[in-house]
């Protein structure tokens, strides 16, 4: 900003800088807010969906620790349609796998 003699002048500068880029500054306040809330939706969306995918785990371990492969392989097929490429989901493969392993159906297994 170039030097000013008076007080006047500055602050009359600045009106009409202000007047000429209200728009772009307030655009940009608009756009950063937007921007910080539609992050934390998202994380909160990722974070809700690794805890069902967690408790939805939870189910297929109970049902491999009571070697129930009906319940086991119906939480699988539920977590592999709603939650595709979660770690979750590869680890039920490899717990069924386990089970099947366990009851000498390596055919099985090897398919998981």
């Amino acid at each position: 900003m170039d030097e000013f003699s008076t007080e006047e002048e500055q602050i009359e500068e600045i009106r009409k800088w202000w007047s000429e880029n209200w728009k772009q500054v307030v655009g940009g306040l608009v756009v950063g807010i937007a921007l910080i809330f539609g992050y934390r939706g998202w994380m909160d969306a990722q974070r809700t969906q690794s805890e069902r995918a967690s408790a939805r785990y939870d189910m297929l371990q109970e049902a491999v620790d009571s070697n129930d492969l009906v319940s086991a392989e119906a939480v699988l097929a539920t977590l592999a349609a709603d939650y595709p490429g979660t770690s979750y989901l590869d680890q039920a493969y490899l717990a069924m796998a386990r089970m099947k392993v366990e009851n000498n159906d390596l055919d099985g297994a090897a398919d998981m």
